[in-house]
């Protein structure tokens, strides 16, 4: 069984090659977005940027550096972006940088320019010649000492090459993207990919294998023989990193039918959030009336220094969020949300939900230090409340059409992403957060858009009509509605929103969500 052979036609990214294995000094010139510099972070003791734009204030331990400064340190990991700016590093620069300051077990990632297709175009026989023959990687050959030089051709978006063909950005419509990827993934497969493509991708290492995490993880399939595979040859058909985290979907099914989700978790968070997902997946799977709705099987172990979590995938489809029947699909949303409500309400759960609302409380003061008196208002406003006659329910905390998966009738068979998870939560939220993405889809609204559109009922007529039978149906007063539209902020700002207090857009979003609560605290107060 061989991971890595599915993934020929892939532009591995640099954070699959250089793996979870702690690393002393890393290096990175050029741009590097900011998820990619957190995870450098995540593993590494020190990471020097050079000629790097940040998007967020350096801190910890990634430390801005000069060209002249280069030379001070030997580095496990070198990843150089010449796609941004060609001028970075010249040819005799970037050799004498891997041959003298990269470490015996470093791994090298360099993005640059191929050659485009109109030069190609005016020169016939070159066209036959790049085809067939790569004159770079035989540069790389003579004027470096590495011993494993792989070049992966692919196209980029922007400044920023794009590496995996499941990427995370999914536009507007999920499942026409993934076709899309797909029928990339066999362009790329093909000798004819360099005509089509504008972005070379180079990994490099001074051993002749590279040190990748698939070695890692092919390790990991098989000294685990209580995962149970349909088939005798296991893949890999998706992958992707998020942060904190790098997701890969497993198969041995024929036709490439997704078997199995892999999560390895880098980070306390991560691993935090996965631990939570288990637990409620458990707690489910004793439910009788809803655990068809989750994943049967659910696996973790230790992953070097990391945590890998593995879980079979629903089989199904995920929502469309360009679904032209939105009302439909939402109304049977509804229908599964209380079905879960109804078999999991407890009354009296006063100290817990007091518990819960204090820790969202916390972590909002620690965010949001520049707020202070606001989030003190907040906090006055929910001593005053009275929460006793709320029932706590199961709160799946980041409900969106995209978490429903659909069978073949269109039909809601399942559900996915527990990680925000209560098996004691608050009622009403998951019907807001649904409501809120739906308005985020159909107007483009951020937050604090679609908050104010469910505070004033500036919502459709029939989701209207949502919010108040569900809140006839469980007996929420007026005020109480008020009371979990507040809590509902609480949870997205502490629970939910990865906050950037450098964005000017993210400060303005947060102020006008505030300028609603404190309305809604008004208007409470009579």
């Amino acid at each position: 069984m061989s991971l890595s052979s599915c993934l020929e036609y892939l532009p591995q990214t640099w954070w699959l090659h250089i793996g979870d294995r702690p690393k002393k000094n890393v290096l990175v010139c050029g741009y590097l977005d900011e998820f990619s510099l957190k995870f450098l972070s995540e593993i590494s003791q020190s990471v020097f940027l050079f000629s790097c734009d940040l998007t967020m204030t350096p801190k910890n331990n990634l430390t801005l550096v000069e060209k002249g400064e280069l030379k001070n340190y030997e580095y496990d990991s070198i990843i150089i972006n010449q796609y941004s700016n060609e001028a970075l590093l010249t040819k005799i620069d970037l050799f004498f940088l891997i041959n003298n300051f990269l470490g015996e077990n470093g791994t090298v990632c360099l993005y640059e320019h191929s050659e485009s297709f109109y030069s190609l175009f005016r020169k016939p026989f070159h066209v036959l010649l790049n085809i067939f023959y790569d004159r770079r990687k035989y540069e790389f050959e003579v004027n470096t000492n590495m011993k494993y030089i792989k070049h992966f051709e692919t196209i980029s978006y922007g400044n920023r090459p794009h590496e995996s063909h499941i990427n995370g950005v999914y536009f507007t419509n999920k499942n026409t993207f993934l076709l899309k990827e797909k029928f990339k993934s066999y362009l790329f497969n093909s000798p004819f990919s360099r005509l089509f493509t504008n972005t070379s991708i180079w990994v490099m290492c001074k051993k002749n294998t590279c040190p990748n995490m698939l070695n890692k993880l092919e390790q990991f399939v098989q000294s685990t023989p209580d995962i149970p595979w349909e088939g005798s040859k296991p893949e890999i058909i998706k992958i992707y990193y998020k942060s904190g985290k790098i997701i890969f979907s497993l198969t041995s099914r024929r036709g490439s039918q997704p078997e199995y989700i892999v999560v390895i978790a880098f980070n306390a968070a991560s691993i935090l959030q996965r631990d939570n997902e288990k637990k409620i997946i458990n707690y489910l799977q004793k439910k009788p009336q809803l655990s068809s709705y989750v994943c049967d099987y659910y696996f973790d172990a230790k992953f070097g220094n990391s945590k890998i979590y593995l879980m079979t995938e629903l089989s199904g489809v995920t929502v469309d969020i360009d679904n032209n029947n939105l009302m439909v699909m939402t109304e049977r949303a509804v229908a599964v949300l209380n079905v879960f409500t109804k078999l999991t309400i407890l009354v009296d759960r006063n100290e817990f939900l007091s518990d819960l609302l204090q820790s969202y409380i916390a972590i909002l003061k620690k965010r949001l230090p520049d707020y202070l008196s606001d989030i003190l208002l907040i906090e006055g406003y929910i001593k005053k409340s009275n929460i006793q006659s709320i029932p706590s329910v199961f709160m799946h905390g980041d409900m969106k059409l995209e978490n429903f998966v659909l069978d073949k009738t269109n039909h809601i068979a399942g559900l996915i992403d527990f990680e925000l998870s209560e098996i004691e939560g608050f009622p009403l939220l998951d019907l807001l957060y649904l409501i809120t993405y739906n308005l985020q889809t159909r107007k483009g609204y951020d937050f604090s858009h679609a908050f104010w559109a469910l505070f004033k009922n500036k919502t459709q007529l029939y989701e209207q009509n949502l919010v108040n039978n569900y809140c006839n149906q469980y007996m929420l007063s007026s005020n109480q509605k008020k009371l979990l539209l507040v809590v509902f902020f609480m949870h997205h700002y502490s629970q939910r929103s990865k906050i950037n207090v450098h964005f000017e857009k993210e400060l303005l979003e947060i102020e006008s969500s505030l300028k609603c609560v404190k309305e809604i605290i008004n208007l409470a107060a009579g």
